[in-house]
């Protein structure tokens, strides 16, 4: 809800979810809130019709995130990098913001075709990679934690 909060600016991006099961009870309250900009599609990443039927040729950039509750993060992960890929074939010119849950994972990068974080602007972000930073930040400098959170998070 932060990306679509008004306090944002920019307020005529287009998202949508694209996933293959029906969406939560709270993703289903977003998307009424905000039902001009956000749109829910059934499918999977994994398949050129559904990416062809989101257009996501048309796309400013593409987001996949993981299961952050996962059991196995190391699935989670290879699932993840496998979606890349497969956005990556569709659409090579696509750009890639990627989440991955452990940093090891990131070695794996180089293997998705079209990756490149100068020319498309790929991203990934590392989930215990940013809280080791935290963290360790933290420790230089106390206080540091909760001064980013503040930055990061909107309240009304």
């Amino acid at each position: 809800a932060d990306f679509l909060h008004p306090d944002r600016g920019d307020r005529t991006s287009r998202v949508l979810f694209l996933d293959n099961k029906r969406p939560e009870p709270e993703l289903t309250g977003l998307i009424k809130r905000y039902f001009l900009s956000v749109q829910y599609f059934e499918g999977s990443a994994l398949n050129h019709n559904d990416l062809r039927r989101v257009q996501l040729e048309h796309s400013d950039a593409v987001i996949l995130l993981c299961n952050k509750d996962s059991d196995d993060t190391k699935s989670e992960d290879a699932a993840t990098i496998l979606r890349a890929i497969s956005v990556k074939n569709y659409c090579s010119k696509a750009r890639l913001i990627m989440q991955l849950l452990n940093y090891k994972s990131k070695s794996f990068l180089q293997t998705i075709p079209n990756w490149d974080p100068i020319n498309y602007r790929d991203e990934n972000i590392c989930i215990s990679e940013f809280m080791y930073g935290l963290v360790a930040q933290s420790c230089l400098c106390p206080g540091f934690f909760i001064f980013m959170i503040n930055l990061i998070s909107t309240r009304s």
